[in-house]
């Protein structure tokens, strides 16, 4: 017959190896993969019935290979797949921004058009766009020259660079001509002012 003393030790050697099974398998569940990769792990049972694990081999102990299915790594995203908010442009600071024509307080007679050039250093950047604003009001995009339509009178131009969000990065200083139209009625002088004789 088996005694009391010797069932009671039995059940708590069974519950210290149940204890220590389910800690062993929530190590090994919790564990990332890629550290159970290529694991040797040694088994053995004691003189007192207890079963033991270890990662240091042991005499008499059976050697047990963990293989675990390595995570699968997900592939960078290619440059043009991400989100252009999130991506870093470079920054270009610009030290120069001018209008070269026309020049400040030229007078121009008899035009429709005049042509508008800029000069800018650095070169525009390839996501900025440049604006000439002709008495207040902005024309189109049109890069570092662009073709205008005034009338007689004063005008003022300035050129402005914005970025992608069309906030303002930089702006020349204005530049202020003059457009005179000569009038193509000629007024009678002299004699012809003179009423014609009955």
């Amino acid at each position: 017959m088996v005694g009391t003393g010797t069932k009671d030790y039995a059940q708590r050697m069974d519950r210290r190896q149940l204890l220590f099974t389910a800690t062993l398998g929530w190590a090994l569940v919790v564990t990332p993969c890629w550290t159970l990769a290529g694991t040797t792990l040694y088994r053995w049972v004691d003189p007192n019935g207890v079963v033991h694990y270890s990662d240091t081999p042991v005499l008499g102990a059976e050697k047990m290979e963990i293989a675990a299915t390595r995570a699968r790594a997900t592939p960078p995203k290619a440059l043009d797949d991400v989100d252009p908010v999130s991506r870093p442009i470079a920054g270009v600071q610009y030290s120069r921004l001018a209008i070269i024509s026309p020049d400040d307080g030229a007078t121009y007679s008899n035009i429709q058009s005049l042509v508008v050039q800029a000069s800018l250093e650095p070169a525009l950047a390839t996501n900025h766009l440049l604006y000439f604003v002709v008495d207040g009001r902005q024309q189109p995009p049109s890069g570092l020259a662009a073709s205008i339509d005034v009338v007689r009178g004063e005008h003022t131009v300035v050129a402005t660079v914005v970025d992608e969000n069309n906030q303002t990065l930089f702006t020349s200083a204005p530049v202020t001509f003059s457009v005179h139209n000569t009038s193509i009625a000629k007024p009678p002088r002299g004699p012809a002012l003179s009423k014609p004789p009955k």
